[in-house]
């Protein structure tokens, strides 16, 4: 009976055992699913989209569909918007897919439709080094040529940041290879990307005039960039290739940055002897800085400033107009901008970018009635193909209703027109945009 019961304890104990090793494989696995163990396969899904009510003063000559000349424009547009998953396996491998469009509006032919724009992969050896490849947006140069579009200061992106926009990219997105990585207070990349082509992207070749520079068709040649940045306070470390344009206040940072970008044989100018080519040579230099003013209160100051020195070939100059609502151009007047909005932003020669915003406190006591955030700076460049430096405004208002999620922005610029017979200004034109901004 000793024996028996000395038999029957042990089997108890071992079933037990069983059971509570069986709960604990049940419990790894639920983790697993769930997404809270180290070893779990992890979705993270999200998007916005953002709305656009304009009003332009046009370039003259600017033309709607049926042909006629117009003066001003009203316009009702979708300048982005995004759709994103991110898969994460073991914490260290990344999948990342992205789909969306920009520039829904009403002289679109066609109008754009929603397709893939990311779609890369990252794995990450250790917090100094990871790498990745696919078709993304990683990028170098300057914080700005790869913009959290939607955490930017300014209604929109500064586009002397993106020297190659939709000629040799898509969308600022090229294929490419690419390393990242945070050692202490610094934090780089490095980029080499696959340029595409002409037909890639719907455009034809311009034969260059005399004495001035254009893209060249020779895309053979992969095209090298990367960006080094140094964290004086809080340290920004970042896993993604977008840069913030404000953190609302709750951080306190001050990075220093420098970048550059090459590509040989990039563009192409006429000669006595025919084309000679030019390498495209980018450089620039950043700071950024974001602190709360006091300890009890919401208010913040954001602060950015670049210079930008571009050598794209001689005289080098591209006028480019964002969310355009012109259809056409008839250069009755013999300007340089182009149609609808468009005015020089990009050529060689060397720019300076000034971004300054102030948060305020909550509106009221309830923290439905969001925060203002006022912003104001500009682009000052000096082209080599101008007489006059290129000046251009902007001044606006932030509403945030719920942070970033919800968000309201009234922007105003204030453009030049430029002669072409002068290459000096001639005169000077207006837009206003309404923006709604809903993310999830």
């Amino acid at each position: 009976m000793s024996l028996l019961f000395v038999l029957f304890i042990t089997k108890q104990e071992a079933v037990m055992a069983q059971n509570e090793l069986s709960e604990k494989q049940l419990n790894k696995e639920i983790s697993s699913i769930s997404g809270t163990s180290e070893h779990a396969i992890r979705f993270k899904a999200g998007g916005f989209i953002q709305p656009w009510l304009s009003y332009a003063q046009l370039n003259p000559g600017s033309l709607n569909k049926e042909e006629k000349v117009l003066e001003e424009s009203y316009n009702v547009s979708i300048r982005r918007m995004r759709v994103a998953v991110t898969m994460t396996y073991k914490q260290r491998w990344n999948l990342f897919v992205s789909a969306g469009f920009n520039n829904l509006n009403n002289t679109g032919n066609p109008q754009p439709s929603p397709k893939i724009l990311d779609l890369y992969t990252t794995y990450s050896f250790a917090d100094f080094l990871t790498l990745g490849a696919g078709r993304s947006p990683w990028d170098g140069l300057s914080r700005y040529t790869t913009p959290s579009t939607s955490t930017m200061l300014f209604t929109d992106l500064p586009l002397i940041a993106q020297p190659t926009l939709n000629i040799t990219d898509d969308t600022i997105r090229n294929l490419s290879v690419f390393l990242y990585g945070n050692i202490s207070n610094w934090n780089y990349r490095l980029v080499i990307k696959k340029p595409y082509d002409f037909e890639d992207m719907g455009l034809n070749l311009v034969i260059p005039d005399d004495g001035t520079s254009q893209f060249s068709n020779h895309f053979s040649y992969p095209e090298f960039t990367g960006y080094l940045k140094y964290d004086f306070l809080e340290k920004e470390l970042l896993k993604k290739p977008s840069f913030a344009g404000t953190y609302l206040g709750k951080k306190q940072i001050l990075s220093l940055g420098w970048g550059a970008k090459y590509r040989q044989n990039t563009f192409a100018s006429q000669a006595d002897s025919g084309l000679q080519y030019h390498d495209m040579n980018l450089w620039a230099v950043d700071i950024f800085f974001e602190s709360p003013l006091l300890k009890y209160t919401q208010q913040a100051i954001t602060a950015y400033a670049a210079y930008y020195n571009y050598d794209m070939g001689p005289d080098y100059l591209r006028s480019v107009g964002v969310n355009n609502p012109a259809y056409g151009w008839e250069n009755t007047m013999n300007i340089l901008n182009g149609k609808g909005n468009s005015f020089p932003v990009l050529g060689s020669g060397h720019s300076t970018l000034l971004q300054l915003g102030y948060l305020f406190n909550n509106l009221g006591k309830r923290d439905q009635w969001g925060a203002l955030q006022f912003y104001t700076g500009g682009q000052f460049s000096n082209f080599d193909a101008l007489a006059d430096t290129t000046i251009s405004f902007n001044a606006g208002l932030n509403w945030y209703l719920d942070n970033q999620r919800t968000k309201v922005s009234l922007d105003l610029q204030n453009r030049p027109l430029y002669s072409a017979q002068t290459g000096a200004t001639s005169n000077r034109r207006n837009m206003i945009v309404l923006q709604y901004q809903y993310q999830l």
